[in-house]
């Protein structure tokens, strides 16, 4: 659960500088804001061998080459998509929320299905990217019989008290700041979390891919006091992010007494935006019915839109499958308030023929054909 916090903030960070001055980045909260709605980015965490040498706290430009990391097949990986927070499951519960991240996973228990949707509140201030809370619902589907272990529909809400800071805004070399708030957690256990944010270094970040990038290196040293009943428990760990232009972020998790050059880390976690979300909303007023669409234009080669309306607020499908029933892509798969949208959709590895896409949202179904032609 840390992990949806934080990935956020650490990786939505932009700046403008020339290369060629080598100036430290300096990040505001107009560009977190402006980078990351509707987007989709890829997180990759593993275990990790080997010395790596993560810089030092210097004012000078140094390079953090991490070019000979090898991502392994086994390597966690988790997609994560950014948002306007209106529409969103709870999110009347965090009116200061200026974005939010949501996530959903469905589990067969057959004949049942359940879908699990986590949304995350976050509110991008002049002062810094603050951590509101977490929001669980679980729905059930059908509606089980009583006795049934899950509830058919449940909702669940986790806050920080205070909001929590996330990373200090506006965060430049040198910018240090510490910060202690409070987790109510769904399960009734509270997190108590001390962090101490440091940027103390700049320079040329060579990433796992090869890619060379201008970032900013920041020590982050954080203590958490877990409250269950009359337990307590407490935990160090530090970390030394490098966060780039194009606003990537490669993490890793070091030894405590850690305190410059060469180490061997614990873990990394590697993140980088991979698209932009192909759906837009065009109107929130509240159509008259569920609707989809036909595509336009229509053939068309290899680009097109679909428009759909959302009468009622529920769990959005939208996808599009060839002729023998095949799966080929997935544009729309969340929960989306009322609203009318427009989503774009790219055939360019598709070949020419005849094509339908499907519209679920709750029990409306709605299909229809579009023709590719290359």
């Amino acid at each position: 659960m840390k992990k949806c916090y934080y990935i956020f903030f650490v990786c939505m960070l932009f700046v403008s500088m020339p290369v060629a001055t080598m100036a430290q980045i300096t990040i505001s909260n107009t560009d977190i804001d402006t980078a990351i709605t509707n987007t989709q980015w890829l997180s990759i965490d593993d275990t990790l061998g080997g010395n790596f040498d993560l810089g030092t706290a210097s004012s000078s430009a140094q390079t953090f080459d991490f070019s000979t990391i090898n991502i392994a097949a086994t390597a966690d990986s988790e997609y994560q998509n950014y948002y306007l927070p209106s529409g969103h499951i709870g999110a009347d519960s965090f009116p200061t929320a200026t974005q939010c991240y949501e996530g959903t996973t469905t589990l067969a228990f057959p004949p049942y299905t359940i879908t699990m949707t986590i949304a995350g509140y976050y509110s991008i201030e002049t002062s810094g990217a603050y951590v509101l809370g977490l929001v669980m619902r679980q729905q059930v589907s059908p509606t089980p019989p009583p006795g049934f272990p899950f509830p058919a529909d449940t909702t669940q809400f986790a806050r920080w008290d205070p909001k929590d800071l996330a990373i200090p805004l506006p965060l430049t070399l040198g910018t240090s700041q510490t910060n202690t708030a409070t987790l109510s957690n769904f399960d009734g256990e509270m997190e108590i979390t001390t962090r101490t944010y440091t940027a103390d270094g700049f320079g040329t970040l060579i990433t796992p891919d090869g890619r060379t990038l201008q970032a900013i290196r920041l020590v982050v040293d954080e203590i958490e006091l877990g409250i269950d009943g009359s337990d307590t428990t407490r935990q160090r760990t530090q970390e030394i992010m490098f966060i780039a232009q194009d606003l990537t972020r490669l993490s890793f998790q070091v030894d405590t007494n850690y305190s410059g050059g060469a180490t061997t880390p614990l873990s990394y976690d590697y993140e980088k935006k991979i698209d932009v979300l192909a759906v837009r909303e065009i109107s929130n007023s509240v159509p008259d019915v569920f609707e989809l669409s036909q595509n336009y234009p229509n053939p068309f080669n290899p680009m097109t839109t679909i428009r759909f309306m959302i009468q009622d607020a529920g769990y959005t499908s939208l996808k599009v499958y060839n002729m023998l029933g095949e799966e080929v892509a997935t544009l729309v798969s969340r929960q989306m308030p009322v609203g009318t949208y427009e989503a774009s959709f790219d055939a360019s590895n598709l070949p020419s023929g005849m094509y339908m896409y499907k519209l679920s949202v709750g029990e409306f179904v709605q299909t229809r054909k579009m023709i590719l032609a290359k």
